[in-house]
């Protein structure tokens, strides 16, 4: 791997079972991810509509009174001016809130994450279901799908626990799906073994059956 974070692949590559598993698995971990991203994205939009509608609400109410203070509050000028004080001051700490926590950046992170996870999905769902002589170079679809994967795995905004654990619950019953690390937790490493080499050399010869032995034991007449 180069200092640009690109994979360096061998030109060598070819399709087999195991590769084409590995792709399966990586598009539906990409799918999982889109839609965790997905609900992210609801709950921190929520969240920052939570703090929007009442700064805009009370901006709004607080530039009207002071505006037409000194006709409506004839007489209660120091009341007036207290109550809008108070007022101001909700506002800049709802406003200060929002900022800190960064909902709307968060949910913009999480929609564009949600995005791209499920383009990269599609584009390997489109190009597995394509017989192996019409697909990418498996190289080069190799080096493609494990790019794009840890670019977005590098860039992308931590999914809520409580996301991810809803998300593994409701996934329970999917045996056969593969699931996100985030949410499955440690998954087992898949090992190429071609058995036409390596268990062909490593399996001894059977030793010849008894009758076989006692003929040869048996002189000629």
């Amino acid at each position: 791997m180069g200092d640009s974070g690109a994979t360096d692949i061998g030109n060598n590559v070819t399709w087999t079972i195991v590769l084409e598993d590995y792709f399966a698995q990586t598009g539906e971990k990409a799918n999982g991810l889109a839609i965790m991203h997905k609900r992210a994205e609801s709950i921190f939009t929520r969240r920052k509509t939570y703090i929007d509608l009442p700064v805009i609400v009370g901006s709004g109410a607080v530039a009207f009174l002071n505006a037409g203070s000194s006709s409506m509050f004839a007489g209660n000028q120091q009341l007036a001016a207290t109550a809008l004080g108070v007022g101001s001051l909700v506002i800049g700490v709802l406003n200060t809130i929002g900022t800190y926590f960064g909902w709307a950046k968060r949910a913009e992170g999480h929609r564009m994450s949600g995005i791209h996870y499920a383009k990269l999905y599609r584009f390997i769902n489109v190009e597995l279901r394509l017989p192996r002589d019409q697909r990418m170079q498996p190289g080069d679809f190799l080096k493609y799908v494990k790019d794009q994967y840890d670019r977005l795995a590098e860039l992308s905004p931590m999914i809520p626990s409580s996301i991810t654990s809803s998300f593994a619950k409701q996934m329970e019953k999917y045996k056969d799906i593969s699931k996100p690390e985030e949410t499955n937790g440690l998954n087992k490493i898949s090992i190429f073994v071609d058995s036409a080499n390596e268990l062909g050399n490593a399996i001894s010869p059977l030793p010849p059956p008894p009758f076989e032995l006692k003929m040869k034991a048996t002189p000629s007449s």
